[in-house]
């Protein structure tokens, strides 16, 4: 039935937007650059350049100096400027037909076969489209039926035909807010939604996870008011009271808004579906027509102008936002099954959820910070990486604990870690003899995946000494000198003029005890040099390698601390949270940096940024302002210590100024 000529993905036609336009015409007319962009400022976003001229008067003059510009975008704007592949967009045909049957065929960049027509189009010759999206999700479900398939030799699959939808203890984890890992939960703000309506059932669960969009969140508190008694569900009309009666009165679903359609107004099948897609996609004046039909017929089959003109208003208000009800119960689905088995299967289903935050090739260590964390509230050990035990993924170990994956260490080459878990090495000079990698063996020793050999700056060192004897590092091992390296020291007067070697012809000349006494100058030169380069060397290891100490490690590599104290001296700090204070040092990591452009205001347009902080009080969101941020953006890094300094407002911290955590904390010391 499928094949090659048979299936298909959408293409999406990209066109010329306002801006574009301008700015293209504008590099063609030989516009200042510093012109184009004033210009295009004017055009406010969403309107076209027509309708930005009719309300902006510095858009009219420029049109007065500049109206060929004007003229030819105008003309430009909207046309299709390049085709694309639609992101999930998909068209089977009928079995006995095949794609050159309905429309004309292209090679997309990656050499897929994609239709010359859009999406629209496509549906109008024929075709259905359908919608195929990969879930991460899925791999994490998967994954955790695999561990718990190791651990106890059960086959655990949930199929919706068989699941329980009332367990207790799903529902019990989820009103205490452990969402973080469970599909469409793991915000914050959802799981505070969460434990405010207090879901009990799957109905319940699935209109919390359809009404939590930006656009329906006022349907969502009044639906969480509703639950709690603390608002009427306010009576329309019996049949129409029926329809909403999962909702709590509240219109969330299409299928809501088909069947009152076909409830008051006789609507056909046909109708009600039409209605559907014109509402979905923004068909405004075709809508309203729909709707003014609607009333009508609800009239004339009895129903009260009340009940008309209320189910109108609701419709009207949620055409825009309300989407299918098999979409939510279909994700809900996900939602719950995660929900599930975080509740009954705890440990491997975090030993899944950290093992795919590994993603094309690399870690999302944000992501595997904030699982971890999950894990410890929820009383999961995590053990430090072992090159012994050798598991590539997180492991369970046992009930309540797993061990960390070589794989999903930050900076790691997976073929070089393949080849080290072949051997059982006893002595890290047996490892030398494998390998001297700085680039996978420093960050396994720095994990605490080589603990067994020793401990993790003895090791580190050694390693600098032998990459310094194969010659590995920038400054290497030198064996033989040259007149260059003798003007070098001479510069730097490390030598004097009486020690340096002859060369050459010269050297030839020399008698015997000349050339011991030349060669003795030669071996004392190179072992300047050779002292000179080890300390450069070493000076570069201290500084970027040797600082600091296991927790900060674990930290910049594991997303975590497995290891000792991230944070020294905890009492002589103020508490962000308990105490009382003007102005406040406190320690932190910072975990994330989100730099935003400031719109309104004196800083319009200079830039500023939100710092997620990890610290020993808890985490604590931070803003750094335009003229703090320009002082310190480039001194601030992710995975650093720091003192932040600053002020508290709306418990976020206002920083002005930073400081040195190690500095910070040795004059404590002293």
């Amino acid at each position: 039935m499928y094949g090659h000529d048979k299936v298909a993905q959408i293409a999406t036609f990209g066109t010329l937007q306002s801006k574009s336009a301008i700015q293209s015409i504008g590099k063609v007319l030989n516009i200042p650059y510093k012109t184009v962009e004033e210009i295009k400022k004017g055009v406010t976003d969403g309107l076209s350049i027509k309708e930005s001229l009719e309300t902006n008067k510095d858009l009219q003059q420029y049109r007065e100096l500049y109206p060929k510009l004007f003229d030819y975008s105008m003309r430009l704007e909207g046309l299709e400027r390049n085709i694309s592949t639609h992101a999930g967009g998909v068209v089977i045909t009928p079995k006995d037909k095949t794609m050159s049957d309905f429309c004309g065929m292209s090679i997309s960049r990656r050499e897929e076969e994609i239709t010359q027509l859009d999406m629209g189009n496509c549906e109008e010759v024929g075709l259905v489209k359908m919608d195929f999206l990969g879930l991460s999700t899925l791999d994490v479900i998967y994954d955790t039926y695999k561990i718990i398939k190791e651990k106890t030799g059960k086959d655990i699959e949930l199929k919706p035909e068989t699941m329980n939808f009332d367990d207790e203890k799903t529902f019990d984890m989820l009103i205490k807010g452990h969402t973080k890992g469970v599909f469409q939960l793991g915000s914050k703000g959802i799981t505070e939604a969460c434990k405010e309506l207090k879901p009990n059932t799957f109905d319940e669960l699935t209109n919390l996870v359809s009404l939590y969009r930006p656009a329906t969140l006022k349907a969502l508190e009044r639906y969480i008011k509703k639950k709690k008694g603390e608002l009427e569900i306010e009576s329309i009309e019996p049949r129409v009271d029926e329809v909403l009666s999962t909702t709590k009165g509240e219109l969330i679903y299409q299928e809501q808004m088909m069947r009152m359609l076909k409830i008051m107004a006789n609507f056909s099948d046909g109708e009600a579906d039409h209605a559907r897609k014109i509402s979905s996609k923004k068909k405004v004046e075709e809508f309203e027509q729909v709707m003014q039909d609607f009333k009508k017929r609800a009239k004339n089959n009895g129903f009260t102008e009340k009940a008309i003109d209320t189910v109108y208003d609701m419709i009207k208000d949620s055409a825009s936002y309300s989407f299918a009800l098999a979409h939510g119960v279909s994700y809900t689905m996900l939602t719950y099954i995660t929900a599930y088995l975080k509740a009954h299967f705890t440990t491997e289903f975090m030993c899944s959820l950290l093992t795919n935050q590994r993603k094309e090739g690399s870690t999302d260590m944000e992501a595997l910070n904030e699982y971890i964390k999950e894990c410890e509230a929820m009383g999961i050990k995590l053990k430090n990486p072992d090159l012994r035990i050798g598991n590539f993924d997180f492991k369970v170990s046992k009930d309540k604990e797993i061990i960390y994956g070589l794989d999903l260490i930050k900076g790691c080459n997976k073929k070089e870690l393949e080849e080290l878990v072949q051997h059982k090495f006893t002595t890290f000079d047996e490892v030398l003899e494998i390998s001297t990698s700085k680039q996978t063996l420093v960050p396994l020793i720095k994990s605490g995946a080589m603990d067994h050999l020793g401990e993790r700056k003895d090791l580190l060192i050694k390693l600098l000494a032998k990459r310094f004897e194969l010659g590995q590092e920038k400054k290497k091992k030198l064996k033989t000198i040259n007149k260059k390296h003798i003007a070098q020291l001479l510069s730097e007067r490390k030598i004097t003029l009486s020690e340096v070697p002859l060369f050459g012809t010269e050297a030839k000349q020399l008698k015997d005890n000349q050339i011991k006494e030349n060669n003795l100058k030669k071996e004392k030169v190179l072992k300047i040099l050779n002292q000179e380069n080890k300390k450069e060397v070493w000076q570069d290891w201290k500084e970027n390698i040797l600082i600091g100490d296991y927790a900060i490690w674990e930290y910049q590599i594991l997303g975590y601390t497995l290891t000792g104290e991230l944070f020294q001296k905890v009492d002589k700090f103020v508490n962000f949270f308990t105490e009382t204070f003007e102005y406040i040092d406190l320690p932190c990591i910072v975990n994330k940096i989100d730099k935003k452009k400031i719109k309104k205001g004196k800083s319009k347009g200079q830039e500023m940024a939100i710092l997620d902080l990890d610290t020993p009080f808890g985490e604590i969101r931070a803003l750094c302002f335009a003229t703090s941020w320009q002082k310190l953006k480039y001194k601030i890094d992710k995975g650093k210590r720091y003192i932040l300094c600053g002020t508290k407002k709306d418990n976020q911290l206002i920083i002005t100024g930073m400081m040195s955590y190690d500095r910070y904390i040795k004059n404590f010391r002293e």
